[in-house]
């Protein structure tokens, strides 16, 4: 299943076209390209054929849907805009006196930094917790390492925040350049070891998230909220499913049969309709729309009595 672009309801349900804000704006100022985000292109390429399967099979809505709000739902933990880089170093070995060497860079928008020292397939057991991390901003630590010109020194890992000293009064002082670091070694045989450094980022998008939750809250008006837009995959799944129950209850209380998942399938499939410029070709690598956006009208073309999809069940029987 693909997700499709559509008008998004912003201001009030009524209205489908105002949408002004400009950062949602290319997601959903039109409804026949097929979402960046969303799941696209055949899988299986040269496992199951040339040309892998076809997929997505049809595309639907899925882009800024309003869709309904768990009361358990954490808003201030989904919207979370904080980053994690993990960067690690395998195999590293010190031996006793010895002293390792490291630099890390950190961005402007880190909040935090962290250097971590665990065993490997090598290790003894058990690991040591005493090796020494030396931490310096100016220059690689000398050997044997002092303060200072060392800033600070802790054993095992490095936390910054709350970790500071000499120079490094905290993260601020280290956004946007770089440091040195050194593992050493007092134990009387070489340890084997990998070494994990962590930067949290934050993506500062000003009011981004604050603007999107005042949207969320306007579609219930006040608590309890139960509604918000959700955008992908994951709502182009539900539309189409909503499709294919109309489908089925169509097929069970009108017309007293059941339909396998095979002929609903098929069905659907046959009733969508390429959006856009999209042509269809099932030889490509990589294709966008599959079949189409789903249309239930075109999959159950209806008479009030339904005489058109008995006589296609006489004639297949």
């Amino acid at each position: 299943m693909a997700a499709i672009g559509q008008v998004a309801r912003i201001a009030t349900l009524g209205d489908i076209d105002s949408n002004t804000a400009a950062v949602w704006q290319p997601e959903t100022d039109q409804s026949s390209q097929v979402a960046g985000f969303s799941g696209r292109g055949n899988v299986g390429v040269g496992v199951e054929g040339p040309n892998g399967r076809y997929k997505p099979d049809v595309t639907s809505p899925g882009t800024f849907v309003v869709s309904t709000r768990s009361q358990q739902w954490d808003e201030a933990a989904y919207y979370n805009p904080t980053n994690f880089e993990f960067n690690t170093f395998v195999n590293q070995t010190i031996t006793n006196s010895g002293l390792n060497q490291y630099s890390l860079t950190v961005p402007a928008n880190a909040v935090a930094v962290m250097i971590t020292l665990v065993s490997n397939q090598f290790s003894t057991v058990p690991f040591p917790t005493n090796l020494p991390i030396y931490v310096e901003f100016q220059d690689r630590p000398p050997n044997p390492p002092t303060i200072p010109p060392v800033d600070f020194i802790r054993l095992g890992s490095v936390s910054i925040p709350p970790d500071s000293g000499g120079v490094i009064a905290g993260i601020q002082s280290l956004q946007n350049d770089f440091f040195f670091f050194a593992v050493g070694s007092t134990n009387g045989s070489p340890v084997h070891y990998d070494l994990i450094t962590t930067i949290v980022t934050t993506n500062n998008q000003g009011n981004f998230f604050e603007v999107l939750s005042n949207l969320n809250n306007s579609l219930s008006g006040t608590p309890p909220y139960f509604y918000r837009y959700e955008t992908g995959t994951s709502m182009a799944a539900a539309d189409v499913s909503g499709v294919l129950a109309l489908m089925q209850d169509f097929f069970t209380n009108t017309l007293h049969t059941t339909p396998s998942p095979g002929l609903l399938k098929a069905m659907l499939i046959n009733g969508s309709r390429t959006v856009g410029s999209y042509s269809y070709a099932i030889t490509n690598g990589l294709n966008f729309q599959g079949w189409g956006l789903v249309n239930i009208a075109n999959s159950l073309p209806l008479t009030t009595t339904g005489k058109v999809i008995r006589r296609q069940l006489r004639a297949e029987a």
